[in-house]
Formats: structure tokens, sequence, C-alpha cells
């Protein structure tokens, strides 16, 4: 029996487990397309900062300082230590391409993808499971990764493409309100059972609503702090500044465009570099002055350390990492969930064309390559 959106004061207790997975969401191409670019990008992303390939106005004191002590390190794996080279023949390739525009396919495929996901999984929301709105949910995710590894990796590239750069993120800003209210509304889901509809378990949640709230709050913020500081950081390129500061900065280049507000624009920030610099001399001249007490010292030296490391590539980087890291584990325990109650996944592996025409997609990938490599 097919249960409809006009009897929802009447919901069935369990759907059937052979129809609690549904094929056109998490058929094996489905999560094939989506995770395998997200861990790719990762991959591609990590490896490139190492070997020196992004470009040279990205890597801050600290990441030099990083690399270079890593690399010292890494002298006694001979084949590791030769490709992170940057005159490797895989990174001068990759530079020969226009890694960026292979970047931006990847993005904007996956992003086009998720919001795809997203229509389908709330238009069909009478009809599909708790299971399956959950690993929609995932997977909506690893398109966000990749867009915020995107925006990372290409910072320079957007900051001569500001019209790009203004539709990216525009874009993200509403992929990233759809996968907030999503988070809230996959908490809720989450209390429930695999087989049961999800709009039951929305209608009459399963668990306290401060336990939802919550819980939800905290995946919210996890989840929009990596996209927030990637939207900060490529808009308003001065990464020293505090937050507050810079998003100043932003609404007055959005407000004020004549060149009177320029100038006034260019004084503030001449002022932040100043109180930047100021709070740096203050570290170093306390420093200097030998203050007496191991905590003191302490103090000064983590604080100078986690404000060269915040403005790194390495803590953007680190970040999209560890958020993938989340993904993938949220990802796995969403599978787990409907295998633990007994679901039927047969139907997923079938060669269908459902399954097979996301894989397909991914042949656009090697299409790119061979464009921009001239083959």
């Amino acid at each position: 029996m097919v249960w409809t959106c006009s009897n929802v004061t009447d919901c069935p207790a369990t759907m059937d487990l052979e129809d609690v997975a549904d094929p056109d969401v998490m058929g094996f191409g489905v999560l094939l397309a989506f995770a395998m670019p997200a861990l790719l990008s990762n991959a591609v992303l990590v490896v490139a900062y190492l070997s020196h390939t992004l470009p040279n106005s990205q890597y801050a004191h600290f990441d030099n300082k990083l690399i270079l002590t890593l690399n010292s390190k890494l002298k006694k794996q001979i084949w590791l230590w030769n490709l992170l080279q940057p005159d490797h023949k895989m990174w001068i390739w990759l530079r020969m391409v226009r890694y960026e525009a292979l970047l931006l396919t990847l993005s904007d495929q996956t992003l086009v993808a998720s919001i795809a996901l997203f229509v389908s999984t709330y238009s069909q929301i009478c009809s599909v499971s708790s299971f399956t709105f959950q690993i929609s949910i995932s997977l909506s995710f690893f398109a966000a990764n990749i867009h915020a590894l995107t925006l990372i990796a290409l910072k320079e590239y957007f900051a001569k493409h500001q019209i790009q750069a203004r539709i990216r993120l525009g874009s993200m800003v509403f992929s990233t309100i759809l996968q907030i209210v999503s988070v809230f509304i996959n908490r809720i889901v989450q209390e429930g059972d695999a087989d049961d509809y999800a709009l039951c378990n929305i209608i009459s949640p399963k668990a306290p609503w401060s336990h939802i709230l919550w819980g939800s709050l905290i995946e919210s913020w996890f989840t929009t702090y990596g996209l927030y500081t990637a939207m900060f950081k490529l808009y308003e390129p001065f990464t020293m500044y505090q937050p507050v500061s810079a998003w100043v900065l932003v609404l007055l280049r959005l407000v004020y465009r004549d060149e009177r507000s320029q100038e006034d624009r260019e004084e503030l920030v001449r002022q932040e570099d100043r109180r930047f610099s100021q709070s740096n001399a203050k570290s170093i001249s306390a420093l200097r002055r030998q203050p007496s007490g191991f905590p003191t010292k302490m103090r000064i030296v983590s604080q100078a350390i986690a404000e060269d490391m915040t403005t790194s590539t390495f803590y953007d980087i680190m970040g999209v990492v560890v958020f993938a890291g989340w993904i993938i584990t949220t990802f796995v325990a969403a599978l787990l969930f409907g295998l633990k109650y007994g679901v039927n996944i047969s139907s997923l592996l079938e060669p269908k064309f459902g399954q097979i025409m996301p894989i397909l997609l991914l042949l656009v990938f090697i299409f790119s390559f061979m464009e921009a490599s001239g083959r």
C-alpha cells in the first residue's frame, strides 16, 4: 500500500522493507557519483598543497614553515619525497592543464546534482522512508564539501573573476540554507526506525524537542562553519582580520561604490593592517622582556601561533578535510542504520538506468582533462 499526504493524521506503523531503499537515491551509481569526486578532490588538494602547486600567494608564513618541516621528515620516504617535488611531471602537467577548470567542472556538477537531490527528496517526502531521507541528506553534504574545497583552492582565480565568484557564493548560500533546514529535519527522522515514513517521524517526533534542537544546532554549526570560512576568505582576501571587521568591509564594498567611498574603505584596510602589526609587535616585545612564569610565556607564544595558523591555507584545508571525514562517518552511520533493520538492498545493485547514468556522468571529468590538456 502506498501512503499519501492526504492522510497525514493516520500514519501507518511501517512501510514494506522492499520499498525502504529507493534506487533513484541510493543506487550504487548515485553513491559513487557523489562520494568519489569528493574523495578525489580532497586528495588532490592536499597533495597539491604539500607539493607547492597552489599559487605562491596562498602560502602564508605558517604554510612555508610547515611544508619545510614535513619535507625534512619525508626525505626518508624516497618515493613520496619525489612525488611531492614541485617539478614532478604530474604537477607540471596539472599546471599546464589549468587544474582550476577541472575543479570548477567538478564543483558545478556536484552542486547541481545536490540541488536536484534535494528537490527530488522533498517532492517525495510523503512516500520516502526515514532510511532514504537520511542517505539523501548525507549525499548532499559531499557536494558542499567539494564546493568549499573549490573556493579555497581557487581563491586567486576567483579574485580575477568576480562575477563567477558572486554566482558561486550565491548558489553556495542557497545550498547551505537548504542543508541547515535538512540537518534539523534529519535529526528528527534519525530518532525513528529505518522503515518508518519520513513524514510520519517529522509530524510525530520520537525524541524530546530539546534533544533534537541541541543536536541539530551543533551539526548545523559544524556544517556551516567551513562554508562560512571559505566564503568569507574568498570575498574579502584580508585573512588576518577578525570576522566582524572583515564583514564590515564586505558590506561597505557592496553599499558604497563611488570613488570617495573606495578611498575610505582603503583607509580602513590600512588601519586594520596597523592593528594586526601592532598586536604582533606587542607579543614580540613581551617575549623579549622575558616575562616571569612559564604560563605567561606559553600564553603569549600560543596566541601568536594561533593567529599565524588561522591565517594559513593549512587551516582552511584541515577544516575541509575534517568536514569530509565527518561526512563519511555520517554516511556510513546512515547505511548501518538501515542494515540494522534488515533493509533489502538487492535492488540497489541492479544495473538499471538510474544506477548507470550517474557513473556515465563521471566521464565528463575525463573529457574535461582531455580538453584542458589539448588532447
